[in-house]
């Protein structure tokens, strides 16, 4: 039986590059403001304790909230996707493009592709909501 091959598709593909340089500019500019926020938080320390500690709290929640959403939503995408491959029992599921050329797997190879997915599902909301939860009690623990 001769493997079947999903082509990639060169406008999906430039896509999807430039969505992530996107992604990657904006945390750099977050990274950015972030310093600069903790930079003026550690200004204000100088002079009102209370209200640095207020703003550092306000920030960690900001921060928690980004990485537990982040997380969960690219656990939300796993889940899709390994679900998608458990209903066809094929990867690449059919309508799924790819931005590069991929031999389609059926059968016991796509079950475990499937269940690959969705454990990385399990642990990016997991992990996302834990993340958030304990970035914020650490910084509502310590900042008292």
């Amino acid at each position: 039986m001769e493997d079947r091959i999903v082509q990639a598709d060169r406008r999906f593909r430039r896509r999807v590059f430039w969505w992530v340089g996107v992604a990657l500019l904006l945390g750099l500019l977050g990274l950015l403001l972030v310093r600069r926020h903790v930079d003026g938080i550690l200004e204000l320390a100088d002079r009102d304790l209370d209200q640095a500690i207020a703003q550092a709290r306000r920030l960690a929640a900001v921060c928690a909230w980004i990485t537990g959403l982040g997380l969960t939503g690219i656990g939300l995408w796993f889940g899709r996707l390994g679900w998608q491959i458990y209903l066809w029992d094929q990867y690449p599921p059919p309508r799924w493009r790819v931005i590069k050329d991929t031999r389609v797997r059926r059968g016991d190879q796509a079950r475990r592709l499937a269940r690959l997915a969705l454990a990385c599902c399990a642990i990016s909301i997991l992990g996302g909501a834990a993340s958030g939860w304990l970035l914020y009690r650490l910084a509502a623990g310590v900042l008292k």
